[in-house]
Formats: C-alpha cells, sequence, structure tokens
C-alpha cells in the first residue's frame, strides 16, 4: 500500500512539475509577444500625436530665415486627456497615451510624468535623449529610458522610433529638410530648407515666403511714394 502511495505521489510530482515547465515555455514567449506588440502601439501613437502637434506648430507659426521655433508643449505625445491624471492604456481598441509632458532643456529631449518626482510617478523622467540632425533627417542620440513599471510600455527603441517618426513626419509634410538643431531651455530650434534644395533638385531661396512678401510690398510702396 505504501508503495502504491508513494507511486502516486511521484506521478502527481511529475505532473506538477511538467505542468509549470509547460505553463513557463507557453507563458513566457506569450508574455514577450503581448509586451512587444503593446511597446509598439505605443510607438506608433506617440510618432502619430507627435505629427499632429508639430505640424500645428508649423502652421501657426511662419518660418523666417527658415527657423522653426518649437516649444516644449509643441511635442505632445497624449491622444487622449484625462484631468489630473496621467498614463498609458493599451488594448483591443488601442492605445491611449494622457497627461504625460515633454520637457527641452539643453541636456536634451525628454518625457515626463507632471508634478515632483515620488513613488506615484517612477521618479519624474521617463525617457531623455538628444535630438541631432543626420542626413537631412532629426535623429534622437544617447537614449534613456527610466526604469519601472513604464518600462514594460515604453522601450528604449520605441521612444526613439516614436519621437523621430513624429517630428520628421510633420517636417516632411511641409516641405522641409532640416539642417541643424539647436537645444535651449523650453524649446529648441530647428533650422531648415526647402526639400528640393535638399536634394539639389532646385535653387535655395535667399529668402523666405513671408520676407518675399515684405519685400513686394516694400517696392510696391515706393512706386507708388514716386508717382
Amino acid at each position: 500500500m505504501r508503495g502504491c502511495v508513494l507511486g502516486l505521489l511521484v506521478v502527481l510530482l511529475i505532473l506538477c512539475v511538467g505542468g509549470a515547465a509547460l505553463g513557463y515555455f507557453v507563458g513566457i514567449p506569450w508574455a514577450r509577444t503581448a509586451i512587444s506588440k503593446g511597446q509598439m502601439s505605443l510607438s506608433n501613437t506617440m510618432a502619430d500625436a507627435v505629427t499632429a502637434s508639430v505640424s500645428s506648430r508649423i502652421e501657426e507659426r511662419a518660418l523666417r530665415k527658415g527657423e522653426l521655433v518649437i516649444r516644449s508643449a509643441d511635442i505632445n505625445v497624449n491622444n487622449a486627456e484625462v484631468p489630473g491624471e496621467f498614463g498609458i492604456e493599451t488594448g483591443t481598441d488601442g492605445t491611449w497615451i494622457y497627461g504625460l509632458e515633454t520637457e527641452i532643456s539643453p541636456r536634451g529631449l525628454a518625457l515626463v510624468v507632471p508634478g515632483e518626482p515620488d513613488v506615484t510617478n517612477a521618479g519624474h523622467q521617463m525617457a531623455l535623449a538628444v535630438p541631432v540632425v543626420e542626413d537631412g533627417r532629426v535623429e534622437l542620440t544617447e537614449v534613456e529610458v527610466a526604469s519601472g513599471v513604464m518600462r514594460f510600455f515604453l522601450s528604449k527603441d520605441g521612444f526613439e522610433q516614436g519621437m523621430e517618426a513624429g517630428i520628421n513626419r510633420a517636417l516632411q509634410a511641409h516641405g522641409l529638410t532640416p539642417t541643424s538643431i539647436t537645444m535651449g531651455n523650453g524649446q529648441l530650434t530647428i533650422l531648415t530648407e526647402p526639400a528640393n534644395c535638399a536634394k539639389g533638385i532646385a535653387r535655395c531661396p535667399t529668402e523666405t515666403p513671408i520676407e518675399h512678401l515684405a519685400a513686394v510690398s516694400e517696392r510696391h510702396d515706393s512706386l507708388i511714394a514716386c508717382v
């Protein structure tokens, strides 16, 4: 009888170990795939939001001598709003980002959660990178992503690709090619030129459309004065 009981216990132990092993080999890849899909969705959502916000800035501010000044608020990664809260939600109905803020300083471009650093906002800064211009595109270098729960949502590559895609799409949509970028306190300045000029297809104008209109108006006024 003792041998039967012992045999039964051994069988149960084998089944438990086998079930745990099966759960590990099946569950771990599934979890990794789910996290990867969530990070990709977040990156794409961030890119769409940044494209819209930077495009709005380009459209509302006339370029002067090819200078585009972008403020922290103009690089908006959020696509939803929940008053007084911040977070990232992703599921079958899409990805929602709300309450996150962008900060610009000589150190670089940072994605932060509002308020003072504490245990609820994972240390305030979620990600930091230094934007540069390479081959006619804005690229992020020296990318850092904070550890913690948010790391499951925001990966280093996800932050880099989301920000780069968002800014570059907005510039391309308005026919602009960046030539340099300068970081300041609360804003960054991108020097641009028309895309065809950058590719050598057309000769670059020496004055912006706004300056051209001002010059034409001045010459018109001079002719009237002479008459």
